[in-house]
């Protein structure tokens, strides 16, 4: 069987990836990468590798913007596994 050494995790929801990033903070081979609202729960975040707090009504093309630079820092961590973006 085949073990995997280095995983991505992007989370792009409304709220921060705060659990996962709790898990995984001792973890250098795990990448956590947050795409959220800054204000919104939780209010006390716990760090991901990248967190980027967006603002209430953050339009379509600056959301595209910022999860486009937040691949980029992925796709430099070299994961085996996570997404692997076809169109940056």
């Amino acid at each position: 069987a085949t073990q995997v050494q280095r995983v991505a995790i992007i989370d792009c929801d409304v709220h921060q990836g705060d659990g996962t990033a709790a898990i995984f903070e001792r973890e250098p081979d795990v990448l956590t990468i947050s795409l959220h609202c800054g204000k919104n729960f939780p209010f006390r975040k716990h760090p991901s590798d990248l967190d980027v707090d967006l603002d209430v009504g953050t339009r379509d093309a600056e959301y595209m913007a910022e999860l486009r630079s937040a691949l980029a820092v992925m796709l430099k961590f070299q994961p085996q596994l996570g997404a692997q973006p076809s169109v940056m």
